[in-house]
């Protein structure tokens, strides 16, 4: 099988401030997750960097849109900058020119939507199963028909909510928004992706309730620590990898150089060692969180490096891919 060696590109960036916060229209000294009243997107960084995917070894691209895109259905969303349809279509044949397989992601996690506007305060109700409908069914149509359409959903009940209203859906009703969402993913002809992080909180609700449909890509970014005297990882997050091996479920286990600079690598090497190499690892997914600005225009390739040489360590050992 060929797996996915994939790269992750903000297009659009309101998934974590408004425009109340403290870093409105300015840069955030600790974090690169400021709110910017026009889109911060660099068109020009943007064809630098993808121009250089292939070269990294890189075959996907998942594309957090956000606000970064016009959408035709809720032209409301868009901000000064927001990319027209026909403008990410033509990126999307360019980017496939080159050999590589643009995946979309919306996210949806109430602690990452401050994109939706207006909408963000209007979760779970009729209005806002509307919206979520017409999105995923437009951003497909863009797309050309995904085989996989990122969701997001992550650390919806974690304490770091930035905008000036926190909603947090939970139990049940979480549940219910996030089948709503993979029915309409799935009827789009694509399959759910998100981010397995409810799974720490919640474990036994995650293994009843998450269908094996569903992608999976769990994360960690700090230093892995030994084992414990119980054969398991301390840090939930890489034992994680583990536990969904053994449960069953495909894998695209995400890792960043924010944090750790050898977090990449050390999470590839997780699964080499623990022998998790099967057809359950569908591949990996590189996260720079940063903005696709000049000021990060190195850290953006640096981070496509690390996979790239990851990768070739990975190959060593399995050089089918």
């Amino acid at each position: 099988m060929e797996r996915m060696w994939t790269y992750f590109l903000q297009l659009g960036t309101h998934m974590w401030r408004d425009e109340y916060s403290e870093t409105y229209g300015r840069p955030n000294q600790c974090e690169d997750a400021y709110y910017t009243p026009t889109l911060d997107t660099d068109k020009d960084v943007w064809r630098r960097v993808t121009d250089q995917l292939p070269s990294f070894g890189i075959n996907t691209l998942v594309i957090d849109i956000g606000e970064g895109l016009r959408f035709e259905s809720h032209p409301e969303l868009a901000i000064p900058g927001s990319w027209s349809r026909e403008e990410l279509s033509a990126e999307l044949a360019r980017l496939r020119g080159m050999g590589i397989e643009p995946i979309p992601k919306l996210n949806f996690s109430t602690c990452h939507d401050d994109w939706l506007g207006p909408y963000s305060r209007m979760v779970s109700s009729p209005k806002y199963y509307e919206v979520v409908s017409d999105l995923i069914g437009e951003v497909c149509e863009v797309f050309d028909h995904p085989r996989l359409f990122h969701l997001g959903m992550d650390e919806e009940d974690f304490p770091d909510h930035h905008g000036a209203i926190t909603t947090i859906r939970c139990d049940k009703l979480w549940w219910e928004d996030l089948y709503f969402m993979f029915d309409k993913v799935e009827k789009a002809g694509a399959r759910p992706w998100v981010w397995s992080d409810y799974y720490w909180g919640h474990p036994d609700s995650f293994v009843r309730k998450m269908p094996k449909e569903c992608v999976q890509s769990n994360w960690r970014y700090e230093k892995i620590q030994p084992k414990g005297k119980d054969g398991r990882y301390p840090q939930i997050g890489y034992q994680s990898y583990l536990d969904f091996h053994e449960l069953g479920y495909d894998q695209i286990p995400c890792a960043t150089d924010w944090c750790f600079r050898q977090n990449i690598a050390q999470t590839v090497w997780l699964f080499m060692e623990e022998n998790l190499c099967d057809e359950h690892l569908l591949g990996f997914i590189a996260v720079p969180w940063l903005h696709t600005t000049d000021v990060n225009y190195y850290s953006l390739l640096n981070n496509a490096h690390r996979l790239n040489c990851a990768r070739k360590m990975f190959l060593e050992k399995y050089p089918e891919g």
